[in-house]
């Protein structure tokens, strides 16, 4: 592997800085480690190599049996994900035979329940993690998707668990629901992810109860942090679809975070536009008592 720094993302260039270096990823110790000669110097000259024709070593062929629920899985549905009073996974374990209920994760946790073995498709911008699905059209230039008029899907398809999405683009994705568990689907963007930009994956949630055992030392965390590990995603334990509160409070949270986002905008703006004057007296120059770089004087412009 070759890195080569970008220098448009340097203002300076320390002199023991290395711009260009190759790492291995090593299986055999005893084999070469090469260095590898980079023909350019800025990694914008490079060309990126599209990895989307690569099979996989198993050479696993498309699934084709989709799930047809009419659920619009990844379009997140205009829901800004609030994290639940309860973990996700805690309230599955807890949740006895209503934890197939995706009301009971909560509406801001866009939690979506997947039988064993389900084969779901994803018009996708952010992937999941839990799952390796395959990755078999993808499109750019704001395109948009049409089932009905699209390239053809390849037998042996790309499979991944994460994408760089271009800008405007989209994949198309599909995957099996072959390994339970609670799984994120999220943007990888940490920003895009603090506000929202996320959803769960229950996956066979009552072959998690029969095969998963929340160890003692994670309770004993969740108690000293105040933090419930049983009940719905509102911490309810004796009405599992009652979710007063859980709502309420994602809500007041949605609206805080939007506040906040406006205020800090506003305040960047006027810190942009502003153009800051002062006049300076040197050191010496009619008043001993003045330091260099002291201000003295403020642009009448912004005394008055």
């Amino acid at each position: 592997m070759v890195m080569v720094a970008d220098l448009s993302l340097l203002d300076t260039i320390p002199s023991d800085l290395l711009l260009n270096q190759t790492n291995w990823l090593e299986y055999n110790s005893s084999a070469a480690h090469k260095n590898v000669t980079m023909p350019v110097s800025d990694s914008s000259d490079l060309i990126p190599f599209d990895d989307i024709s690569l099979v996989a070593h198993d050479r696993l062929e498309l699934f084709t049996d989709i799930s047809t629920t009419g659920k619009g899985y990844a379009l997140l549905n205009k829901i800004s994900y609030t994290a639940p009073v309860v973990p996700t996974l805690y309230t599955a374990m807890s949740a006895g035979d209503q934890a197939n209920d995706a009301e009971i994760y909560g509406t801001y946790t866009h939690s979506v329940v997947l039988e064993k073995d389900e084969v779901v498709e994803l018009l996708d911008r952010f992937p999941p993690y839990g799952a390796s699905f395959f990755d078999y059209d993808a499109g750019t230039s704001f395109a948009t998707f049409d089932e009905n008029n699209h390239t053809a899907f390849p037998t042996y398809p790309a499979r991944r668990d994460n994408f760089i999405l271009p800008p405007g683009g989209f994949y198309v994705i599909r995957f099996k629901a072959d390994n339970p568990g609670v799984w994120i689907f999220h943007c990888h963007i940490d920003w895009h992810l603090m506000q929202g930009l996320a959803m769960t994956f229950v996956e066979d949630p009552f072959a998690i109860q029969d095969t998963t055992t929340i160890p003692e030392d994670h309770i004993e965390v969740c108690k000293a942090a105040g933090v419930p590990y049983e009940g719905n995603a509102a911490g309810n334990t004796e009405d599992y679809t009652d979710l007063k509160g859980f709502t309420t409070r994602g809500i007041v949270a949605l609206v805080f975070s939007v506040v906040s986002a406006a205020v800090g905008m506003i305040a960047i703006s006027i810190y942009g536009v502003s153009d800051l004057k002062f006049t300076m007296t040197e050191s010496g120059m009619g008043d001993e008592s003045a330091s260099i770089g002291e201000v003295t004087e403020v642009s009448s412009e912004y005394r008055d």
